[in-house]
């Protein structure tokens, strides 16, 4: 089969022949229908994630995938051969604490295809767990699913952990608007009553897009006065909740100075900034939390919206053989959504 391959850390991804995974024993191999491509990827090919999540190289990338069961293992349950399904990432053990609470994402033994595991970006994956991992789709598009495993998972995930504090006369601010943020606008209007303020810079080319998708207020970070604009948008003068989709130095700094006393800051972008936590450098029992992916639960819940027709996805396509251009273009801005590969094209 073909693979995107990467060899080497900032090197590049090698569209090469590799051999066909076989079936896992309690797994199946599928053929691959779409695999998006996420901000995580060009962390991950830098190297940039390694004391998080090691991987060993050479691997294939790729971890928001859809795709057709191709074949399954001598003690598989699960989809039958020829079923169209969506891929739940994370491989946990299923026994201990953290996988009996329903967080098996943050299983301490656990990995993620596409992340230590071979991934999507191929014609064929192999899936450890046929019964768990594969999820059918029933009628979705492969194309507009395949980014909910973890761009709209992670944001449900996020929005969820402030939703109850939220009431009508709450704010909630939202920091971003790429691939992963524009799941966190719709489902912030979805799943809370709060007023949705979504800050982002160069707002001439994003304001509509932000409103379009649920914002009742866009404030452009880019502005001198952007924090008071951002005061005066919240019904009570700071914000009671912010969701920072972004994540660096900059962004959180912004995120932990608008927060009202009391209220939660949930860093959900990964891109590695840091700020001090502590008296003084921010409002009286303020929180700040991380989120970190979903659980199996929670893209149940994320497809069940989907199937509702609740969830927008703005998305670029591109051939596997374009994987690098999908990767400039995602590191330079170029993409208002998410960008997905169709290893077969278009079906």
């Amino acid at each position: 089969m073909r693979a995107a391959v990467l060899s080497s850390y900032n090197g590049p991804l090698d569209l090469t022949e590799v051999a066909d995974p076989e079936p896992p024993p309690t797994g199946a191999v599928l053929r691959v229908t779409a695999v998006g491509v996420c901000h995580s990827d060009l962390h991950l090919r830098r190297g940039e994630l390694r004391d998080l999540v090691p991987m060993d190289l050479p691997t294939i990338l790729g971890h928001e995938i859809t795709g057709r069961v191709e074949s399954l293992g001598t003690a598989a349950s699960g989809p039958a051969v020829g079923t169209d399904v969506l891929v739940y990432p994370p491989v946990s053990c299923g026994v201990c604490r953290t996988c009996l609470r329903g967080s098996e994402h943050m299983c301490t033994t656990a990995s993620w295809l596409g992340v230590g595991r071979p991934g999507g970006c191929a014609d064929l994956v192999a899936v450890p767990r046929a019964d768990r991992q594969l999820i059918p789709l029933d009628g979705l598009s492969p194309l507009e699913t395949a980014p909910l495993a973890d761009a709209a998972l992670t944001s449900y995930r996020a929005v969820r952990k402030v939703a109850s504090r939220l009431r009508p006369d709450c704010s909630l601010v939202i920091i971003g608007l790429g691939g992963l943020a524009q799941y966190t606008v719709q489902l912030a209007r979805l799943c809370t009553p709060a007023v949705v303020i979504v800050c982002v810079r160069r707002t001439a080319q994003r304001g509509a897009r932000a409103r379009a998708l649920g914002a009742d207020t866009v404030i452009d970070l880019d502005d001198t006065d952007a924090a008071a604009k951002l005061r005066a948008a919240c019904p009570g003068g700071a914000a009671d909740a912010v969701l920072d989709v972004v994540g660096v130095r900059s962004t959180m700094e912004f995120a932990a100075a608008a927060l009202a006393p009391g209220g939660q800051l949930v860093v959900v972008g990964s891109m590695l900034g840091q700020i001090p936590f502590g008296w003084g450098c921010a409002p009286f029992e303020a929180a700040f939390t991380t989120s970190f992916w979903g659980s199996l639960s929670e893209l149940h819940d994320v497809l069940a919206l989907a199937h509702r027709g609740l969830l927008r996805s703005d998305l670029v396509a591109y051939p596997l053989d374009r994987i690098e251009q999908a990767h400039t273009d995602l590191a330079d801005g170029r993409i208002p959504g998410r960008a997905v590969l169709l290893p077969h094209g278009w079906s």
